[in-house]
């Protein structure tokens, strides 16, 4: 009673000093009522937070269990209150709570997504005041494949590389997994796997490079965490297998749509399977690839192969056009490939070139040439027919002096000249020049001079055993004379040192050119047949030669001709040739008396045309 009277009175006391005192705070003025409150209300209030119920452990990305967060004191009913994590992330980000009176629930509402050990943080948003939950482990769920599986591959041969993972219900890799061993095995039947098999797990991902299939088809690998039996394994589809061994050569990289005459590109090319798939061991090692076309190529152009793959890193396209190239394995019998079509365009104009030539040779001043072009050219042989080309203007000139139109423009980069002549006689040297721009010149040369008398060749014929030696009448001056040959019916013509010789019986066409000497031109005779005949052969003697006794004998061979003359090793020995059929001769044969003794002889028949054939015969 006596306290409640001291209360009572300290309390009006303190109102009444309060209605006299202006602009004084609330604990000044309790201070000055005599009564201290340090220690009892701050002068900035925070609500003072706790976590109850909170989960020792829940699985990645589902809801954790149902967990409250008071509101103690500084804060009040119906504050705000959130959820957020600074070392595991929450789906959803910051998560706010279902506030009833001074307690916040959440019931399902916060979900990690990485596995790992996590630790909520719980703010009132609305008085301030934090505070932090006890470590939450998060566990992944599974195993998946996590980089492209393989769909397909060769036997014996490792499977492209892939990846196995530990991860939550939808995906996310658990980077805190770094110490768990994962397996690769396979239960399809007849599917037999060899290589490293198992790998250990570095930031949750584990990596397998080496994993072999050598037997099986349609073969479904599956991953198995060995150090965590909970995980859920992960398959792959079935992979297509094929043979390892090589069948043909593939582009791995194709030329490009269109290329500068001269440039270098990179191209590969593949020694591989029936499947197409590139057979990068060492069956596919070591083999020779070698690029070839019909445009003419530079660079280095044949490859050793590393890896099932042959590289090409500066092969270049020097013939303008449209190209293939193709490849070829040296060094075993694989199907070739043919590259896509690169249009090759021509480089930098460097020089002109005649296209067409104009005669080496002509009969006299005024006789026009032939039809010729200059073409403006890059460093391949290229013509330039773009309109760089195209507008150049090419003069023609010559010591000897030149008729006709000797300019003319290019179109599509050759000039055509049709009307040129020569004013003087000599070996004429023709100039072509751009006088557009700087380009080295084109020269070409031709003889003019008087017409000579008409060349003939005078051997017509020979044998095949027996150089024949070639002749010609007409011609003027002091020009060597030389022959060109080509095969008729005979095979094998060849021309050595002025002789025609043949490996077959025949024909061979022949032309003579007396070259041009001054004053005179060249002259050539026509192209003319000479015939080559074998050789006259006696071959066997039918009937008896008896000394003392005149006989009639017949001797059968081929190429006779012009009745011949026999004679023999034999004293007393005459003969007459009575006929002569080309084929079969009748010879009427008599050997004196006591001229020599019997025993076998030799008989030797000659020509007309001095070619002699010889053989053996028996004298009784």
């Amino acid at each position: 009673m006596h306290n409640k009277s001291i209360g009572t009175k300290v309390g009006r006391r303190v109102r009444s000093r309060i209605g006299s005192v202006v602009g004084i705070g609330v604990a000044s003025m309790l201070v000055l009522a005599g009564v201290s409150l340090v220690g009892v209300l701050p002068a900035s209030a925070t609500a003072a937070l706790t976590f109850s119920n909170v989960p020792a452990s829940g699985i990645a990305n589902q809801s954790l269990a149902t967990f409250t967060v008071n509101i103690g004191s500084g804060g009040s009913s119906g504050d705000t209150v959130t959820v957020s994590s600074s070392d595991c992330t929450i789906s959803g980000g910051t998560i706010t709570g279902s506030t009833t009176g001074t307690t916040a629930t959440f019931s399902s509402d916060v979900t990690i997504t990485g596995g790992g050990s996590c630790i909520l943080t719980a703010t009132d948003t609305t008085a301030g005041g934090t505070a932090t939950s006890s470590a939450i482990s998060i566990a992944p769920t599974k195993l998946a494949f996590t980089s492209a599986s393989p769909t397909a591959g060769l036997y014996s041969v490792p499977l492209p590389s892939f990846q196995v993972s530990v991860v939550g219900p939808t995906g996310n890799v658990d980077t805190a997994v770094s110490s768990d061993s994962i397996a690769i095995s396979t239960a399809t039947g007849g599917c037999t796997l060899t290589g490293t098999l198992s790998a250990t797990t570095a930031s949750g991902v584990a990596t397998f490079s080496n994993v072999i299939l050598t037997a099986g088809t349609a073969c479904v690998l599956t991953a198995t965490d060995s150090t965590n039996g909970s995980l859920a394994t992960a398959t792959t589809a079935a992979i297509a297998m094929s043979s390892n061994t090589p069948t043909q050569v593939g582009f791995k990289t194709q030329p490009t749509g269109t290329v500068t005459a001269g440039t270098a590109s990179t191209y590969t090319v593949a020694v591989e399977a029936s499947s197409g798939a590139t057979v990068s061991s060492t069956t596919g090692d070591s083999d020779l690839i070698t690029l070839t076309s019909v445009c003419k190529l530079s660079g280095v152009t044949a490859e050793y192969a590393v890896g099932g793959v042959a590289t090409f890193p500066d092969l270049i396209i020097n013939t303008a056009g449209a190209c293939t190239l193709t490849a070829t394995d040296s060094s075993r019998t694989l199907t070739a490939a043919n590259s896509a079509l690169v249009t090759v365009t021509p480089g930098v104009p460097t020089h002109l070139a005649f296209v067409t030539a104009p005669p080496t040779t002509v009969n006299g001043t005024g006789t026009a040439l032939t039809t010729f072009e200059v073409g403006v050219e890059d460093a391949y042989g290229n013509i330039d027919s773009t309109v760089t080309g195209s507008t150049d203007t090419i003069v023609l000139s010559s010591p000897c002096g030149i008729g006709g139109t000797a300019t003319e423009s290019a179109a599509a980069g050759a000039a055509v000249f049709s009307n040129i002549s020569y004013t003087g006689t000599g070996t004429c040297v023709l100039t072509a020049t751009d006088t557009s721009r700087t380009l080295t010149v084109a020269t070409a040369t031709t003889s003019v001079g008087q017409p000579q008398a008409a060349l003939s060749l005078t051997t017509r014929t020979g044998y095949i055993d027996s150089p024949l030696a070639l002749g010609t009448k007409g011609g003027s001056g002091t020009g060597a004379v030389t022959y060109t040959v080509a095969n008729g019916t005979a095979t094998g013509c060849a021309i050595t040192s002025g002789a025609l010789k043949a490996t077959t019986s025949g024909t061979c066409i022949v032309t003579a050119t007396k070259a041009a000497a001054s004053p005179y031109a060249s002259v050539s005779t026509a192209a003319t047949t000479v015939l080559i005949s074998s050789a006259p052969r006696a071959l066997h003697l039918a009937g008896i030669l008896t000394i003392g006794r005149k006989s009639v004998v017949t001797i059968s061979g081929y190429n006779f001709s012009g009745r011949p003359r026999a004679i023999s090793n034999v004293a007393g020995f005459s003969a007459t040739v009575s006929r002569d059929t080309g084929k079969l001769l009748t010879l009427k044969v008599t050997v004196k008396a006591s001229a020599t003794r019997p025993g076998v002889k030799t008989m030797t028949l000659i020509f007309a045309n001095g070619k002699r054939s010889s053989f053996k015969y028996s004298l009784h």
